[in-house]
């Protein structure tokens, strides 16, 4: 597979996650991962680079054992000039 061809990838996934968040306002990585039918690993890449891009934002929701989850929303900022 060529550089193109995984680029394209990446980018629908990337617009699954954010059609997705945009449909369920919140979701975890767990959810995410189910949804794509991609590793959690690879989950975690796309929304590092979303974040990073300020596609989206998130937060720590604790729960009642375990490690507090991350969840992610979509987050888009315009500027009007």
């Amino acid at each position: 597979m060529n550089r193109h061809a995984v680029y394209f990838q990446e980018q629908e996934k990337r617009r699954e996650i954010l059609v997705l968040l945009k449909k369920r306002r919140s979701v975890s990585v767990q959810e995410l991962s189910k949804h794509l039918g991609i590793t959690k690993v690879a989950v975690r890449k796309h929304l590092d680079v979303l974040h990073r891009e300020r596609y989206i934002e998130s937060r720590i929701v604790r729960q009642r054992t375990g490690r507090p989850a991350y969840v992610y929303n979509y987050f888009r900022v315009t500027t009007a000039i």
